[in-house]
């Protein structure tokens, strides 16, 4: 059967600090509420999905009442995205790492009385899956095999679910071959039709569709410089334009027979991961 791992990374608006810009945290974390809050219409509206929201515990501290809510049926699972979006993780020695990540996963274990399996690195930066076993995490899903300009290469990563250390990897999908993304900002800019196909070379020879979505995402952004240039790219088509676009997405995706699942449900279904 095939299947759609829907993901949403929970964190503030960051993209403007990536760049040198100063802002306002406060306000960068309202924009990404309020996204959450509308993406929360989507769920609403499509029963059958199955969520898997990566989550920051800053970000949780901050819609604990939002969370519970969409939590309180048992559909959707909550995950790891670090403690705050802004550290360094890749760049962290070990031992500091561990206490991070271990403080993060207990504080939202605490709050929100689950538990937490599945991880995924803020801008997908890659970590040892050694330390991610350390700390509890059966599977983690920070590769997007692909490149990305001025982020990073991992065209020639693997396309498949493997185990190392005892943590699967569950990779973010991209297209045979040529290895072209769907999630994020190219969802928005290529529009749906190149979703659709890159879907379909996907399922060729893969049996899941993992892609990946932002809460400020479904937000209307209009924020100097990306109303010029290039960055423009940046914030195209969020807001009501987003969120149409996602709402027909999933439209397709069922129509296609796709049974959507969060990441640990399909883990277990496939391998037994408990």
């Amino acid at each position: 059967m095939k299947t759609l791992l829907l993901t949403m990374d929970l964190e503030e608006f960051v993209t403007p600090a990536e760049i040198g810009m100063k802002v306002d945290k406060k306000e960068m974390f309202k924009i990404s509420i309020e996204g959450l809050k509308n993406f929360k219409k989507i769920l609403d509206k499509h029963k059958e999905l199955n969520v898997t929201f990566f989550t920051t515990w800053e970000f949780a501290e901050k819609v604990q009442k939002e969370l519970k809510e969409i939590l309180k049926n048992g559909k959707h699972e909550l995950a790891l995205h670090g403690l705050e979006h802004s550290l360094n993780y890749p760049q962290m020695k070990e031992k500091e790492l561990i206490k991070i990540l271990s403080q993060a996963k207990i504080n939202l274990e605490k709050k929100f009385k689950i538990k937490i399996k599945g991880f995924r690195a803020p801008q997908m930066g890659t970590l040892d899956l050694k330390i991610l076993n350390k700390i509890g995490i059966k599977y983690d899903s920070s590769l997007h095999p692909t490149y990305i300009p001025g982020y990073r290469n991992q065209m020639f990563k693997t396309r498949k679910i493997y185990n190392k250390n005892g943590v699967y990897e569950v990779p973010v999908s991209v297209t045979p071959l040529f290895r072209l993304p769907f999630s994020w900002i190219w969802l928005r800019n290529m529009g749906l039709n190149y979703v659709k196909i890159c879907s379909k070379l996907n399922l060729i020879n893969s049996e899941y569709v993992n892609i990946y979505l932002h809460p400020w995402e479904f937000v209307d952004i209009n924020i100097k410089p990306y109303n010029k240039n290039i960055f423009k790219l940046i914030i195209r088509k969020t807001g009501e334009d987003y969120f149409n676009l996602v709402d027909k997405l999933i439209e397709w995706y069922f129509r296609n027979d796709l049974k959507s699942m969060t990441i640990n449900e399909y883990l277990e279904k496939k391998y037994g991961n408990k």
